[in-house]
C-alpha cells in the first residue's frame, strides 16, 4: 500500500464535540478532537524494513509535533506494552522485563524502569481511538531515533540498540538462510491450472530481414537481402515449428526445417509412457565417447526428464534459432563462456558447454541489428545420481544425417552425410546413490557403417560422483573412462581420464588431434577465486595423446572482475603440441554502463609463436530513450595488414516493429551498409485481428489477462462491472511493466513453454490500496504457441479484528497462536486465515467485501483439547470495510468427575454480583482445603436476548469442582436457602461472562487451616473408640 496524505471528509472515528482546552491546562484524561487537516498516513520504517503501510500520524501546526497511536507503535517494535485508551492506561516492558513501563492518565505520570515521569499535556493527548504520543516523548522513552521523510512518507525509525524486531529479522535471515540451502533449487508452488490447450492456434511469427549494400573490388552482388521466419502454434494437438532462411547472397534455396512434436512432464505422453517426441527436422545430442551432436530428418522418443541429457554426457547443448543479424553471448556466473556473431547454415547457434552435479545457470545474452538486447536464461538440473531409485527411462532417435524434411543439405565433402543414424539409450536407478546408464548406436564413420554399445555406472560417494564406462564397436575397438565430478567450497571441479584402444569414434575422430587416439584427459575448474571476494573463474586443462605418440596439451584459464562499473574479462589461452610451434595468446574484453550509455569492447593478443596483436574492438550504444538507440564501433582486425574500421548505426522501435541501420567504413577504402527490419505477428485473443510486436515472440506462449472491477463479488464481469486500466502482472518470464488497457487486458507474450511459473496480480498496480484479486495465484505450464485468456475479477477487501481469551480458574488469559477461519456462510470455503498475537489479538487482511462466518479451527480447538466457541457472523461492505467480531472465550473441556453448579438463574447482574458477595464466606466455610475450591463466573441465560444490553438475565455459576464436593457443597447451601443446582455444562463455550473476583486458592490458607487442625486435639478418648457400622455410614454420609 502506497502511504500518502490523507485529508479526511468524514472519519469513521466518532468525534466529540468539546472544545479542548489550552495544552498546559488540560486534564490528560480529557478527549482531544483534533480536526480532519492534521491527520496524515505515513508508513513506519525501520531503516529500509516497512513495518507498518499506514500509520495514522496526526501533525501539530502550531508546534510542529506529531502525533503517533502508542498501540500501533509499540505493537509494530514488537513491545509487549498494552495499551486500554478507554482507562488511558498502559502497562508492559520493552527490550527486556526489566525495563518496565506503565502509563496512567490520570495520575498525569509513566514509570519507565521504576523511575517515574510527569507527562506533559503539549506531549500526550488522549483521543476516542487510543492514546496518541509525539515522537519527541517517545524518543525519549524508547532507545530509538525518529524522523519524518516527505520524500518517502515514511517515519523512519533507527535503533540505537538492537531491538527485538531487529533481533528477530536477524534471526529469520539466518532460518531463511538454512531453509534456502535446504530447499535449494525449489520454487514455492501455487495450485496448478490445468489449463487445456485447443487442438488448433493462430500461429506466432517472428521475422528479420536484412537489406545489405557492399561497396568493394570484384564484388558479384553488392546489394542482398536476407531474412529469417520463425513460426510456432499448434496443429491437431502437436506443437508445430517452421523456420525459413533465404538469403539472395547464395544461390541456394530457401532452407526449410519443420517439426512437430509435443512434451509432457508427468511422463503421460498420449496417456501412456512418454516425455517427448519430435517428428521432422530433429536433432540428436552427444553420447559420452561415441557421437557428437547431430541434426537431420527423423523421429526421436523420450520417457527420461526433460533436459536430462547432461546427467550422463558431463555436457549440454544450448541450440536454437538465431535470426539475421542477430549475435549471442553465453554467460555463467556473470562470466563470458563464449559467443557465436552469425547464425549457421540452418540459421541456428549452438554452445555445447561443461555443466556440474547440481544447479547450472546459464544467461543467453541476444544483441540484435538495431540495438535489441534480450536475456534469457537457462537452468539445468544435474543431478549427483542421473536418476532415482528404482526409476527407469530411455529414449531414441533415428535421423538421416545432415538432411532436412524439404532439403538436402549435405555438402558432398563427407561421406556419412545422408547415412541413417540410430540411437537408444536407457537408464535405470539402482539405489540412492547409483545407477546404470546404457547406449547402443548404429551410424556411419567415414562412410562405413558401425555399431557401438556403451556401459555406465555411476556412483555417488560424500559428495563425489564418480562414472565408470565401458564402451565396445563392432570392429572389435574399445574405450574405458573414469571421471569424478564434485564441488568443493564452492568451487566445481572435474577429472575425467579417456583411453581407447582401438575404438573409433565421431568422439575420438572430432577430438582435435590427427591419428587414432589414445589418451584424452582433462581437468575442468569453475567457482569463485579463493581468497578473494566475487571474482569467478575457470581452467581448462587437456591433454591428448595417439598411438603414433604424438601429445597435444592445452590450457585456458578466465577470470572476470568488476572494477566500479566495469566488468573486465580476462582469458589465457595455450596450446603445447609434439613438434609444433606453441601458441598462446591474451584476451581481455570490458563491458560497462554510464547512464544510458553502453560499452562493450575486447582485444585480443597473440604472445606466441609470434608477438603481434591480432582484433581491437569497441562499441558504445546510446540508449537516448526506451525506444531509439545509437552505436558507434572502431574495429581494429588482422595481425598483417589489419582493417580498420569504423562504423555507425542507430534504431528506432515502434509499437509493432523495429528498424535499425548500421554503415562501415574501412582503410581499403570498402563501404558497408545494412538497413535491418524485425517484428513479430500474433492474432489478438480479444479480437479478430492480428497484431504486431517489435520483440519475438515464436516458440513462446502468451497469456492475455482481463481485469475487472467485479462490484458485487460474484466472479462474473456484469454491466455495473467495470474494465481496469493501468494493471501489471508479475511471473516467470513475464513482462512486468506492461499494462492493462482501456479494455482490462494485456498481452504478456515470451513465455516459456513447458516450465512451471506463477501469474499474479501486482496488487501495488491497482488504483485503490483496498483492492485485492479474488483470483489467487496459481502456477500454469503452457505450450509453444498457446494463448492464454484469463479474467481476473478484481474486488474491494476490508479487515476484520478480535480479541481470543483463555479462560482459568474464572480469569481470562491472553490466548496465543489461535487459528481463526473467515469461512462463507455455507461453511464450504475458508476464505481467509490468521493467528491471534501474543495478547491475544487477531488482525485479518484482505477479505472481500460481503458475509461471513467467523470461527475458531476446530481441528485445532481439538488437539489442545478446548471446548468450542460459537460461530460469530461479520460482515464488510464499501461503507464498513472494517469490522471487530467479539471476543472469542477458549474453555477447557470438563473432564469426568467434575461438575458445574448453577447458583442463581435468570436474575439481574447486580443482584449476581450480590449474591456471589453473600455466599463467598459460605463456600470458604464448607471447604477446608482452599485449593478445592471453585471457580466462579457471571454469564447472561440462555434463554435472555444477548443482543441487548440490559441488567436483565444472568446466571451465577460455579465450576471445575469434584462431583463429590459439589453434592456437598449444594446440600449445605440449600439448607442455608441458597438455591443450588448441579448441571451438565455442554461441549460449548459460554459467549460472554463478567469476571468476578475468585476464592483465593492460595496455599497461605491451606497452611493457616493445617495449623488449626494441628491445634486441635484430634486424639481424644472419644475419637479413639470403636465406631458401629451405623455410625460409620453416618460418617461417610455426611
Amino acid at each position: 500500500m502506497l502511504p500518502c496524505f490523507a485529508f479526511a471528509q468524514d472519519t469513521q472515528i466518532s468525534r466529540v464535540t468539546q472544545e479542548t482546552e489550552n495544552n498546559e491546562t488540560r486534564n490528560l484524561t480529557q478527549i482531544v478532537q483534533r480536526p480532519d487537516d492534521d491527520l496524515l498516513l505515513f508508513s513506519l520504517n525501520l531503516g529500509r524494513v516497512m513495518l507498518l503501510d499506514v500509520l495514522l500520524t496526526y501533525e501539530d501546526l502550531e508546534t510542529g509535533q506529531y502525533f503517533v497511536p502508542l498501540s500501533d507503535f509499540v505493537d509494530a517494535l514488537e513491545f509487549p506494552i498494552s495499551v486500554h485508551p478507554t482507562n488511558g492506561t498502559a502497562s508492559g516492558w520493552f527490550m527486556d522485563e526489566r525495563r518496565t513501563f506503565s502509563l496512567n492518565l490520570s495520575t498525569g505520570t509513566a514509570t519507565i524502569a521504576g523511575k517515574e515521569h510527569a507527562l506533559s499535556p503539549s506531549e500526550i493527548e488522549h483521543h476516542e481511538d487510543g492514546i496518541y504520543v509525539s515522537l519527541k516523548q517517545i524518543q525519549e522513552w524508547f532507545p530509538i531515533t525518529a524522523d519524518v521523510d516527505f520524500g518517502q512518507l515514511a517515519i523512519v525509525i533507527k535503533s540505537l540498540e538492537p531491538l527485538p524486531i531487529e533481533v528477530r529479522l536477524a534471526r529469520d535471515k539466518k532460518r531463511e538462510k538454512i531453509r534456502k540451502a535446504t530447499t535449494r533449487n525449489k520454487r514455492k508452488e501455487y495450485p496448478l491450472d490445468n489449463i487445456k490447450a485447443p487442438t488448433f492456434t493462430f500461429p506466432l511469427i517472428n521475422t528479420n530481414t536484412q537489406f545489405t549494400f557492399e561497396k568493394k573490388d570484384n564484388i558479384e552482388k553488392p546489394l542482398t537481402a536476407s531474412a529469417t521466419t520463425l513460426i510456432s502454434g499448434i496443429i491437431a494437438g502437436q506443437d508445430t515449428n517452421f523456420s525459413l532462411n533465404k538469403s539472395t547472397a547464395s544461390d541456394n534455396g530457401v532452407n526449410i526445417r519443420a517439426s512437430i512434436g509435443l512434451k509432457n512432464l508427468n511422463n503421460t505422453l498420449f496417456g501412456v509412457l512418454g516425455r517427448e517426441y519430435k517428428l521432422g527436422d530433429i536433432n540428436t545430442r552427444t553420447i559420452p565417447l561415441l557421437t557428437k551432436s547431430a541434426s537431420g530428418r527423423g523421429l526421436y522418443y523420450s520417457t527420461m526428464p526433460l533436459n536430462s541429457s547432461g546427467a550422463q554426457s558431463g555436457t549440454i547443448q544450448l541450440r536454437g534459432e538465431l535470426p539475421v543479424g542477430y549475435q549471442v553471448d553465453v554467460m555463467r556466473n556473470g562470466q563470458l563462456l563464449g559467443f557465436i556473431e552469425k547464425p549457421d547454415e540452418n540459421g541456428e547457434y549452438i554452445f555445447d558447454l561443461n555443466v556440474f552435479p547440481g544447479l547450472n545457470t546459464f544467461e543467453l545474452v541476444f544483441y540484435g541489428p538495431q540495438g535489441q538486447k534480450e536475456v534469457r536464461e537457462e537452468r539445468h538440473y544435474i543431478p549427483t545420481n542421473p536418476i532415482k531409485k528404482g526409476s527407469f527411462g530411455f529414449k531414441t532417435a533415428i535421423l538421416q544425417d545432415s538432411v532436412s524434411l524439404f532439403a538436402d543439405r549435405s555438402t558432398g565433402t563427407d561421406d556419412d552425410e545422408g547415412k541413417y543414424r540410430v540411437t537408444a539409450e536407457a537408464q535405470y536407478g539402482l539405489s540412492d546413490k547409483s545407477s546404470l546408464y546404457s547406449a547402443l548406436v548404429d551410424t556411419s564413420i567415414e562412410g562405413t557403417r558401425q555399431r557401438y554399445g556403451l556401459l555406465r555406472y555411476s556412483r555417488s560417494f560424500k559428495g563425489i560422483r564418480a562414472d565408470f564406462s565401458y564402451a565396445r564397436s563392432s570392429e572389435n575397438g574399445q574405450s574405458v573412462s573414469l571421471r569424478f565430478q564434485s564441488i568443493f567450497r564452492g568451487i566445481r571441479w572435474q577429472i575425467q581420464h579417456d583411453y581407447f584402444n582401438g575404438l573409433i569414434s565421431e568422439e575420438t575422430l572430432n577430438a582435435g588431434l590427427t591419428g587414432e587416439l589414445e589418451h584424452s584427459s582433462n581437468i575442468r575448474l569453475s567457482g569463485l577465486l579463493p581468497f578473494v571476494n566475487n571474482i569467478p573463474f575457470s581452467f581448462n586443462l587437456d591433454r591428448l595423446s595417439n598411438i603414433e605418440g604424438t601429445t597435444r596439451i592445452s590450457w585456458q584459464g578466465r577470470v572476470t572482475k568488476n572494477i566500479n562499473k566495469i566488468r573486465t574479462t580476462t582469458e589465457l589461452k595455450q596450446q603445447i603440441e609434439t613438434n609444433r610451434d606453441r601458441k598462446t595468446d591474451i584476451t581481455f574484453q570490458i563491458g560497462s554502463r554510464y547512464n544510458n550509455v553502453s560499452l562493450r569492447g575486447g582485444i585480443n593478443y597473440e604472445l606466441e609463436p609470434l608477438s603481434v596483436l591480432k582484433n581491437v574492438s569497441l562499441n558504445a550504444d546510446w540508449h537516448i530513450n526506451t525506444r531509439s538507440s545509437l552505436r558507434l564501433g572502431l574495429r581494429r582486425s588482422g595481425a598483417v595488414n589489419p582493417v580498420h574500421t569504423i562504423s555507425l548505426g542507430g534504431s528506432h522501435s515502434f509499437d509493432p516493429l523495429k528498424f535499425g541501420f548500421n554503415m562501415s567504413y574501412d582503410n581499403n577504402d570498402e563501404l558497408r551498409a545494412l538497413l535491418s527490419s524485425s517484428f513479430s505477428l500474433g492474432k489478438n485473443p480479444y479480437k479478430t485481428s492480428p497484431f504486431m510486436r517489435s520483440k519475438r515472440m515464436a516458440e513462446t506462449a502468451m497469456f492475455a489477462p482481463r481485469v475487472f472491477f467485479d462490484k458485487n463479488n460474484n466472479a462474473i464481469f456484469d454491466k455495473n462491472d467495470e474494465w481496469m486500466k493501468g494493471v501489471t502482472f508479475s511471473g516467470a518470464r513475464v513482462n512486468r511493466t506492461a499494462q492493462t488497457n482501456k479494455d482490462g487486458y494485456v498481452l504478456l507474450a515470451g513465455i516459456t513453454p513447458y516450465e512451471r511459473g506463477t501469474f499474479q496480480v501486482n496488487t501495488s498496480s491497482l488504483s485503490d490500496p483496498f483492492m485485492r484479486p479474488r483470483t489467487p495465484p496459481q502456477d500454469y505450464i503452457l505450450r509453444p504457441g498457446q494463448v492464454v485468456k484469463k479474467d481476473y475479477p478484481i474486488v474491494l477487501v476490508g479487515e476484520t479484528d478480535g480479541d481470543i481469551k483463555l479462560v482459568r480458574q474464572g480469569t481470562k488469559l491472553p490466548a496465543q497462536s489461535i487459528a481463526v477461519q473467515i469461512i462463507s456462510p455455507t461453511g464450504q470455503t475458508i476464505i481467509s486465515t490468521g493467528k491471534s498475537e501474543y495478547d491475544g489479538f487477531i488482525w485479518i487482511q484482505d477479505i472481500p467485501m460481503g458475509d461471513y462466518i467467523a470461527r475458531i479451527n476446530p481441528e485445532q480447538i481439538k488437539e489442545l483439547g478446548y471446548c468450542t466457541p460459537k460461530d460469530q457472523h461479520i460482515t464488510l461492505n464499501s461503507e464498513e470495510p472494517f469490522a471487530s467480531f467479539d471476543e472469542f472465550l477458549l474453555w477447557p473441556i470438563q473432564q469426568e468427575g467434575k461438575a458445574t453448579i448453577m447458583i442463581a438463574q435468570s436474575i439481574p447482574l447486580d443482584r449476581a454480583k450480590e449474591l456471589w458477595l453473600a455466599i463467598k464466606p459460605e463456600i470458604t466455610d464448607i471447604f477446608l482445603d482452599p485449593s478445592q475450591y471453585p471457580a466462579s463466573y457471571i454469564t447472561q441465560a440462555e434463554n435472555s436476548d444477548q443482543s441487548k444490553d440490559t441488567n436483565e438475565g444472568y446466571d451465577l455459576i460455579l465450576y471445575d469442582m469434584d462431583i463429590i464436593d459439589a453434592n456437598v457443597m449444594c446440600e449445605q447451601l440449600t439448607n442455608k436457602g441458597i438455591p443450588c443446582n448441579i448441571v451438565e455444562r455442554k461441549n460449548d463455550c459460554p459467549s460472554n461472562i463478567t469476571e468476578i473476583p475468585q476464592l483465593e486458592r492460595t496455599a497461605e490458607l491451606t497452611q493457616i487451616i493445617n495449623e488449626e487442625l494441628e491445634n486441635t486435639d484430634i486424639l481424644d478418648e472419644n475419637m479413639l473408640r470403636d465406631i458401629t457400622e451405623e455410625e460409620l455410614i453416618d460418617i461417610l454420609n455426611n
